[in-house]
């Protein structure tokens, strides 16, 4: 109990929680039951903060996905261009050959 330093702050988070057991439960008014109290507060403090961090991770790995789509060569994971063209192994031969000429024309026009 001594290595609770909120339980001196009657406004602190673990003193309410564990006040509220209390209240709900009259037979846990013996110092076990107070040891007990204070112990299944703290577990609920932890689970609202996992809670928080489970979505915060689902939120931050949104965004890594998104990121990583944007950054990749093709776009995204998938073998397919970001505006949804077909990659240059599904053109056919004479889209790869107007596709080549299309490409070496605009790299002679930067020269």
């Amino acid at each position: 109990m001594q290595e609770h330093e909120d339980l001196r702050k009657p406004d602190s988070e673990l003193t309410q929680r564990a006040n509220a057991i209390l209240k709900q439960h009259p037979a846990m008014a013996n110092a076990v039951g107070l040891e007990k109290a204070v112990e299944i507060a703290h577990l609920q403090i932890k689970a609202a903060g996992a809670e928080e961090s489970y979505a915060q991770v689902k939120e931050l790995t949104d965004k890594l996905t998104k990121l990583e789509k944007k950054m990749s060569v093709n776009g995204g994971f998938t073998n397919e261009k970001a505006d949804g063209d077909r990659t240059f192994d599904k053109l056919s031969d004479d889209e790869q050959t107007e596709y080549l000429r299309r490409a070496a024309t605009e790299a002679d026009s930067l020269l």
